[in-house]
């Protein structure tokens, strides 16, 4: 491993106060060549005011914003986008600091696959999808609370949650040797086994209606039915020399799983030993969609995909590109015509039920949820069946906040935003059935505009890294 030198990004922000900084999460994670969307901290005084900006310094092989503005009331500062090296590092540090106030830092590590955040979690909606099962009054559960029954078979972790159809829930441990399913009314537990290889570990989940992919620390992703308790080797679905970095989830148990491989390329994998033959997504003249650093997949647009200049291509879309379904990669534009949406990151999570993923979504980079897919009309207010693009909705603005902005989005029926300061706002799918989390009091909105997940008590829940989507609700995870 090669010394890591730090490299000054910019002079100390001068401040009339004194305090000490630190960053939300101790450590953050991305692919090799990846990048950073969610870095985040805060600033707290002891004394005087807060400064305008921290000063970034970075490990050397990695970019990012010279500085972050400090909001002037609350002292959040948000890190724009962080570019890391193309090899591996397994641990280098990121240091925040302005004058008079104590430095705070965090750690970032490049893997060649990302690793997620594990933490605790909070859920809501559909009951037997949100590990309460039927006892809950009501049926669909309105507000955010612990997972009792999931909890109480001794699951208190995840490092991801996956839904497979209407009522299965699949996990995976925090260290990622270990996966569980739980379904049904009773949630019912089935441990399950996986062939890793030696140092191996299981990253991320996604679903299908009938089937589970699991991808892995080492690039492979393994496929089947959601009946098997084993996988072993043979259900591995990599082509020989190719490496994945990111799995989505999908809409047809035939189509297979969707993953991003390691060159920037998109596959289509068989989900069984009977699927079809491996695919790569295709632009219109037949070549290969290439330079993608992230991908989504759902029913409506089918995959979705951000390239490294942060332009999106979407696959048999309704609305968001040129060509209402078209059967090859087509860009993305944001509001009209050649206005091409730029976004930060997509859809962390989507539901492959089928009354879910008929929208998808991104944070842009101007800090705007765009939305966009057959529900669009549904989703986002002043929405039309005469929309053609991407559509926008402003949950900052919507719900008068100030010095935070939006870390990730997720869908489900509604779509969910995850604030940098660890709020979720939901938005979209009216006449819900206590899919959007806002409380009792809200079980059936006929409104489609953002207000926050509350807990039983109404307050908006906090500490959350990201919302993994199950039926017609959600599954957050408080590291």
């Amino acid at each position: 491993m090669p010394v890591v030198a730090a490299v000054a990004a910019a002079p100390l922000a001068a401040a009339s106060g004194s305090g000490t900084i630190s960053f939300d999460q101790p450590n953050y994670s991305t692919n090799a060549g990846g990048t950073y969307t969610t870095i985040s901290g805060k600033v707290t005084l002891t004394s005087g005011t807060y400064p305008s900006v921290v000063t970034l310094l970075y490990p050397d092989g990695f970019t990012g914003p010279p500085t972050a503005t400090v909001d002037p009331v609350t002292g959040a500062f948000t890190v724009g986008l962080v570019k890391a090296p193309a090899t591996p590092v397994a641990s280098a540090t990121l240091t925040a600091s302005a004058t008079s106030f104590t430095p705070g830092s965090t750690t970032l590590s490049v893997t060649l696959v990302a690793v997620p955040l594990a933490g605790s979690g909070l859920v809501w909606g559909y009951g037997t999808m949100n590990g309460t099962g039927i006892s809950q009054t009501p049926y669909n559960r309105p507000y955010a609370a612990a997972p009792q029954r999931v909890i109480d078979q001794g699951w208190t972790r995840y490092r991801d949650v996956a839904q497979v159809g209407d009522e299965h829930t699949y996990m995976i441990s925090p260290d990622g040797l270990s996966y569980v399913s739980f379904a049904g009314s009773p949630v019912t537990r089935t441990n399950r086994t996986i062939a890793l290889n030696p140092g191996e570990t299981m990253v991320s989940l996604a679903g299908g209606p009938q089937v589970i992919a699991i991808l892995t620390s080492q690039g492979r992703v393994f496929t089947e039915h959601y009946v098997t308790t084993s996988m072993t080797a043979s259900q591995v679905r990599n082509p020989p020399g190719v490496t994945f970095v990111q799995i989505a989830h999908f809409w047809n148990d035939l189509a297979g799983a969707v993953a991003l491989s390691s060159d920037g390329r998109v596959f289509i994998l068989p989900s069984r030993n009977t699927g079809p033959a491996p695919v790569t997504v295709k632009m219109q003249d037949g070549t290969d969609l290439r330079g993608v650093v992230e991908i989504a997949a759902g029913t409506d647009p089918q995959i979705t995909a951000r390239k490294a200049d942060g332009t999106v291509w979407s696959v048999r879309a309704t609305t968001g590109t040129s060509t209402r379904l078209a059967g090859y990669a087509e860009q993305v534009w944001a509001g009209s015509q050649n206005s091409p949406l730029l976004a930060k990151s997509l859809a962390v999570h989507t539901s492959p039920y089928t009354d879910s993923g008929y929208v998808t979504a991104a944070v842009g980079q101007d800090g705007l949820v765009w939305v966009w897919g057959g529900r669009t009309p549904t989703t986002v207010a002043g929405g039309s069946v005469m929309d053609r693009f991407a559509r926008s909705v402003d949950v900052v603005r919507a719900l008068g906040l100030s010095g935070v902005t939006v870390k990730n989005v997720s869908v489900s029926a509604p779509v969910f935003a995850t604030l940098s300061d660890g709020r979720v706002v939901s938005f979209g799918n009216p006449s819900d059935e206590c899919e959007r989390g806002q409380g009792p009091a809200n079980q059936f909105l006929t409104t489609v505009a953002p207000g926050f997940v509350v807990d039983v008590n109404g307050a908006p829940i906090t500490g959350i890294d990201r919302v993994a989507t199950t039926r017609g609700g959600g599954w957050a995870i408080r590291p």
